[in-house]
């Protein structure tokens, strides 16, 4: 996970996160649960592709599409996060 309090979203950073409890506790808003979704992929992408380079040949290629399927996921997140308040 992001160790830098600063890159979590404002309303993570104040809840005191525990980054294994947070989608289980009940009090928690599906706006932040979406915020946190949004994290924790950006996070799982940025690891694949770190990984990834390490890989060579097919094995880094299919990280890579993992990676991408990561990321379309959070695009996803971040659109919902947007038709939530939009402009």
């Amino acid at each position: 996970m992001i160790s830098n309090d600063s890159a979590w979203p404002p309303t993570l950073r104040k809840l005191n996160h525990d980054q294994y409890n947070l989608p289980h506790r009940p009090d928690i808003d599906n706006r932040t649960l979406l915020e946190y979704a949004c994290v924790s992929l950006a996070s799982a992408s940025v690891m694949a592709s770190d990984f990834a380079r390490d890989l060579k040949g097919s094995q880094g290629h299919t990280l890579l599409g993992i990676q991408q399927s990561i990321m379309l996921g959070e695009m996803a997140v971040n659109r919902v996060l947007d038709n939530l308040d939009p402009p």
